[in-house]
C-alpha cells in the first residue's frame, strides 16, 4: 500500500518497503484519465474536417469537440459580389486571401472557443465573407 500521495493530483507514490497494489494503479489511472479528458476531451482526433453554410448573421459557430490551435477555411461558393477565398488563422490573428489574390491580416474573423471556432460576418477586401448567406465552406480544425 502507498504510503504518500503527490501533492497536485494525489497520484499514489510508494516507498521501496511498500507493497504495491494493482487498486491503486487503477485509481491513479482513472484519475489521470479523467484529467486529460477534462483538458483535451475525449474525442482524440487531432483533425476535424467539415463544412458549414453561412447564415448571413453577425456570427456562425462550429462545434468540433476541441479547442482548435489553427483553423482553415475555404469558401467553395462565390455568392452575390463575393469570392472564393482562403482563411488561416486561430484566435490571435488571420491571413485571408481571395482568387483575385486581394490579402488582409485581421484579428476578429476567426476567434477559437473551448468546442470550436466562430467566424464572424467580416467581409474582407469586399470580396470574401465567410460567413455570407449561403457560402458554403470547407473547414480543417487542428488540435
Amino acid at each position: 500500500m502507498a504510503n504518500g500521495q503527490t501533492a497536485n493530483y494525489a497520484l499514489n507514490q510508494w516507498a521501496a518497503s511498500d507493497q504495491v497494489l494493482r487498486t491503486e494503479f487503477n485509481a491513479d489511472n482513472s484519475k489521470i484519465d479523467a484529467a486529460l479528458a477534462k483538458k483535451f476531451g475525449t474525442d482524440n482526433a487531432s483533425l476535424k474536417v467539415g463544412t458549414y453554410t453561412g447564415n448571413g448573421g453577425d456570427s456562425i459557430t462550429v462545434t468540433t469537440g476541441f479547442q482548435p490551435s489553427l483553423v482553415i477555411i475555404l469558401s467553395l461558393s462565390a455568392v452575390g459580389s463575393y469570392d472564393y477565398g482562403l482563411m488561416i488563422g486561430n484566435g490571435t490573428g488571420q491571413f485571408l486571401e481571395t482568387l483575385f489574390n486581394s490579402r488582409i491580416i485581421d484579428t476578429d474573423a476567426l476567434q477559437c472557443t473551448s468546442t470550436g471556432f466562430t467566424v464572424t460576418n467580416t467581409v474582407s477586401s469586399n470580396y470574401v465573407g465567410f460567413n455570407t448567406e449561403g457560402c458554403t465552406c470547407l473547414y480543417f480544425a487542428f488540435r
